[in-house]
């Protein structure tokens, strides 16, 4: 008996206790295996045979930790830079979508107004959709532009030309619009400070000898 374990004299096992919810349980079977009138020396024996992690008692998992365990643990330094990093990138996508929007709607309507303008230097009119009527060089370039933009919410009185009536054979021409891009995000709006972007296309071109 000399040469035993002190936890082997007072009847406690050699293996350590199980990890998990038994570790509240082993305690239990070693103190009662010492008796209330042990002393500290020896249940302090005793309670090394438990993880030393765990100290007895049956570890909780982070999830049942809550909100302030997560952050607190091994995992919190990456929850809270991605906490941080959200709004950039939130607003880094958007600004993406927003320039995308912006650049399309620009570049199709300085096409239409390219197509009109190539159209006036040649000369040609257009007929009316209602009634068939031939329509005037002017009418005929503006109403080229508007069934390219209708959609965007271009209207006549956006359209200037320069003459205003389409320049005679071999005159220059030049076809210019205004528009008023409207920011689509709310957030957008907040970032650039306004909910609307104007911006101005013109094409000029020398009329073909055409007679009028």
């Amino acid at each position: 008996m000399a040469n035993l374990d002190p936890i082997e004299r007072i009847g406690i096992p050699p293996a350590p206790v199980r990890v998990g919810r038994w570790h509240l349980k082993s305690t239990t079977r070693i103190v009662a295996a010492i008796g209330p009138e042990a002393t500290k020396e020896k249940q302090r024996l005793a309670m090394a045979r438990i993880d030393p992690h765990t100290r007895g008692r049956t570890p909780r998992s982070r999830c049942s930790q809550g909100f302030l365990g997560l952050v607190r643990g091994a995992g919190g330094q990456g929850l809270v830079e991605l906490i941080l990093a959200l709004p950039v990138f939130t607003i880094l996508f958007f600004g993406i979508y927003e320039f995308s929007r912006y650049y399309s709607t620009r570049l199709r309507i300085r096409t239409a107004v390219a197509e009109a303008t190539r159209f006036a230097a040649t000369g040609n009119s257009l007929a009316d959709d209602d009634t068939g009527d031939p329509l005037s060089r002017a009418q005929s370039i503006r109403t080229a532009i508007l069934r390219n933009t209708s959609h965007f919410g271009v209207t006549s009185g956006d359209i200037s030309l320069n003459p205003p009536d389409g320049g005679r054979p071999e005159e220059i021409v030049t076809v210019s619009l205004d528009y008023e891009y409207e920011v689509a995000i709310p957030v957008m709006k907040k970032v650039l400070g306004t909910g609307v972007l104007d911006f101005s296309v013109a094409t000029s071109m020398r009329n073909e000898p055409f007679y009028p």
